[in-house]
């Protein structure tokens, strides 16, 4: 995740216009990733723009994807 704040948001629209366009699995993969930044365990958290990436990342496919869709992919996850 780059500290760029710009690159970053440009980034998360990306993701999620190409999940929109992609469908499930893709969603599925996205959605994992992003959310398996804040499931830190590790000695040391990871870094504030990494946070803020992701959670751009899953704004990004609410807003692209839909709320209902979504939601079935994060039980999932």
């Amino acid at each position: 995740v780059h500290p760029d704040p710009m690159l970053r948001r440009t980034a998360a629209r990306v993701l999620g216009q190409l999940c929109r366009c992609e469908g499930g699995s893709m969603t599925a993969t996205v959605l994992k990733q992003a959310l398996a930044i804040f499931d830190h365990t590790g000695a040391q958290p990871p870094p504030p723009h990494a946070l803020a990436g992701a959670a751009q990342i899953v704004g990004a496919l609410h807003k692209m994807t839909g709320a209902i869709t979504l939601a079935s992919y994060q039980e999932a996850a």
